[in-house]
């Protein structure tokens, strides 16, 4: 009896992870220790003046921000797990990583449960808001070691 009731607890949490969808997950680095809190919008504001029809494929970064703390890295929005995607659909998805409500989420650095909103980083499933389930293709804003920009906003 004790073990079905703990295996009932467990299983939601295991088909939870196994169908991640829309998110605010990203590197350790997806702080305001790292960066600038408005990084999403910056992005988002930034692919907004993309080209539509420019095809871009996976891994490409598509805009970056520099980071605050002088490593030379920063933060970028790009794709995984397509088949690459032109700008009119990326342009359509990049509000809802900035857009996406309050998520509580488990700080593992300050080690506490913290409401956060996706300010920094996250993904969003490349068929959202019919399909939210990033395995099936996902555009993703998050730290990168070698964005395409050291200082500002830009295109890439």
């Amino acid at each position: 009896m004790k073990f079905t009731a703990i295996l009932s607890l467990l299983l939601p949490a295991v088909a939870v992870n196994a169908a991640l969808g829309i998110n605010c997950r990203g590197s350790a680095k997806c702080s305001g220790l790292w960066g600038p809190d408005n990084v999403a919008n910056n992005l988002k504001k930034s692919i907004d003046g993309i080209d539509t029809n420019r095809w871009y494929y996976n891994g490409e970064h598509i805009a970056c921000v520099s980071n605050q703390a002088g490593n030379g890295g920063g933060y970028c929005a790009f794709l995984q797990g397509t088949g690459g995607t032109n700008g009119g659909k990326i342009k359509e998805l990049a509000h809802y990583i900035p857009d996406h409500g309050f998520v509580p989420q488990y700080d593992p650095v300050w080690t506490l449960l913290t409401l956060i909103r996706c300010k920094m980083c996250g993904s969003v499933p490349y068929f959202y808001p019919g399909d939210n389930n990033v395995e099936h293709g996902q555009l993703t804003f998050n730290y990168v070691d070698n964005p395409c920009n050291t200082a500002g906003t830009t295109l890439c």
